[in-house]
């Protein structure tokens, strides 16, 4: 009679040994292919935003919109001037009272960064998210360099004296060394209690790291690509800054470069 050999318990543990061998092998090189996919799509994302911002400024007489802009018309956020010009889709719940400006959007669109999500809940602006439907703010979008009535470089040309939140485009300072558009970062409040706040992108880059928010450094240029960040120059293409890149520029103080580009995180 024939008879059949069956796997002895020893060999049974050598293959669930190779397998979990082989699962540990491969598990690091799936999390950094993962990690290229994110920071593909993360620059992919970045060109689509600088050609909205291109766009704009060829509709509107050169100007470009900064970090914090409240010049612009009729777009001063990122995030709100991609929906308006189709470049991303309108989604979410619109806030009739507030207007586009603190209009509520979801995040991950194309105006933010897929490798960074907000928190599940969190608190913003004495406000509970996600609340009433609403997933995301307006706020967490790519940053944009601030421009005020101090932080300009030589030849840039500014809107006014006082409220420098818009800027000539054609006039933006070495426009392929200099980013104007960032991965960045702002702590966002705890929703209670807790010790450690999470995290989001913040729609302006403080170009000397920022210094308010729950736990300061709002607005940081944040190394969250392999300790890179992904960033968008003004003469159209996305490159990638580590934190020594930073020190080849210093920041502006009405025209006059000081100091080194600040804090990134």
């Amino acid at each position: 009679m024939k008879t059949t050999k069956s796997f002895s318990l020893v060999e049974l543990l050598v293959v669930i040994a190779i397998i979990a061998l082989l699962a540990a092998l491969l598990l690091p090189a799936l999390q950094k292919a993962k990690k290229m996919a994110l920071t593909a799509a993360c620059s992919s994302n970045q060109r689509q935003c600088g050609l909205a911002l291109v766009s704009y400024a060829e509709d509107f007489a050169d100007w470009i919109i900064g970090g914090e802009c409240t010049n612009a018309s009729p777009y001063n956020l990122l995030s709100e001037l991609m929906i308006a010009t189709n470049f991303a889709p309108r989604t979410g719940i619109y806030h009739p009272t507030w207007g586009m400006g603190m209009s509520y959007v979801p995040n991950n669109q194309v105006y933010a960064c897929p490798a960074l999500s907000p928190p599940a809940a969190y608190k913003m602006w004495n406000t509970q998210f996600p609340g009433n439907g609403y997933p995301g703010t307006s706020a967490m979008c790519y940053g944009l360099r601030i421009v005020t009535s101090t932080l300009w470089y030589p030849g840039e040309k500014t809107a006014d004296s006082t409220q420098k939140g818009l800027m000539k485009y054609s006039s933006l300072y070495q426009p392929s060394r200099l980013p104007y558009m960032v991965d960045t970062m702002n702590y966002t409040n705890p929703v209670s209690g807790s010790a450690s706040p999470g995290m989001s992108q913040w729609y302006t880059w403080y170009m000397d790291g920022g210094t308010w928010g729950a736990f300061g450094n709002a607005g940081a240029l944040h190394l969250r690509h392999s300790r890179r960040a992904n960033v968008w120059f003004p003469d159209g293409h996305v490159g990638s800054w580590a934190a020594n890149d930073t020190t080849e520029f210093k920041m502006p103080n009405n025209g006059n470069p000081t100091w080194t580009i600040g804090y990134v995180y």
